[in-house]
Order: structure tokens, then sequence, then C-alpha cells
């Protein structure tokens, strides 16, 4: 479906534009295109508003957790440190990196600790930081460490 504008720089609006910046990953840049498509036209896709409340959800349950240390079960821990880096830091991280060295090892048992380093992206582009995540295996649960260098 196309969408004409009168007296638009761009003839759909900047929806095209909000669509590929989603699609690489570019929050500072959807969001910026996002304002000016409702300043200007005052439409914005049902998609794009769901991809927002998700986002802004996302975005709180990052700051409720980023200064946690402790965690019950294994994945909430890798959940975390995910979450942050994705919603709070604005990197993307490498998936295929994330599935191999994440999801593949089984939770550390009381005494020892997981650890790895995965790629980032930022803006479409390979960063020369890693997020590198520890996690340890307590009496009670585990102990997550993580850091972007």
């Amino acid at each position: 479906m196309k969408v004409f504008f009168k007296d638009s720089k761009y003839p759909q609006g900047y929806l095209p534009k909000i669509a590929y910046h989603l699609a690489r990953g570019n929050d500072s840049k959807v969001e910026y295109f996002t304002e000016r498509q409702l300043e200007q036209y005052g439409d914005v896709t049902d998609a794009h508003r769901e991809f927002v409340r998700l986002r802004r959800i996302m975005t709180e349950q990052a700051m409720e957790t980023k200064n946690k240390t402790y965690y019950e079960f294994y994945l909430d821990a890798l959940r975390t440190a995910f979450n942050v880096t994705t919603y709070l830091d604005g990197y993307v991280v490498d998936d295929e990196q994330w599935d191999e060295c994440a999801m593949r090892s089984d939770a550390p048992p009381v005494g020892e600790y997981h650890n790895f380093s995965v790629g980032l992206y930022r803006n479409g582009r390979q960063r020369k930081e890693c997020l590198h995540v520890q996690v340890f295996g307590v009496k009670f649960g585990y102990e997550l460490n993580f850091y972007i260098n």
C-alpha cells in the first residue's frame, strides 16, 4: 500500500526510513524519524506503535535488573546481560555467537563459573567492543558479572 503526502520531500513520509532503521537496529534514528513523521503527517503504522510499546517495556525491565547481581535461574542471568546490552547500551548482540556461547552450555555448578565473549554491532557495523559475561554458581543461585570492553 502506497501512501502519498502532498508537498513532501519523501513521497511516503518517513515510514520507509523508519522501516530501514528498524531493520538495522538503529534506535536513535528510528525515534528521530518517528517524531518527524508524527509532527508532519500525524500517522505511524500500528506495527511501529507496537514495536515502540514493546521496546519501552523491555527497556523498563532492563532498568529494573541492571544492578541486580544474584539470580535464581541461569537463563535469567543471561537474559539480563542480553537485555541491558541491547536495550540500555544500544548495541546489537551477534546472535550466532550468543547462541553458540550462552545457550550451548549448562548452568555452572556451585563453585565454578562459565565465561564467554560475544561480538557487538552498532548502526549495522561490527564494533571492536565485546560483551564479556561471567556467571558463577553459588549455593542459592547464580552470580552475574558482565561488561563491555
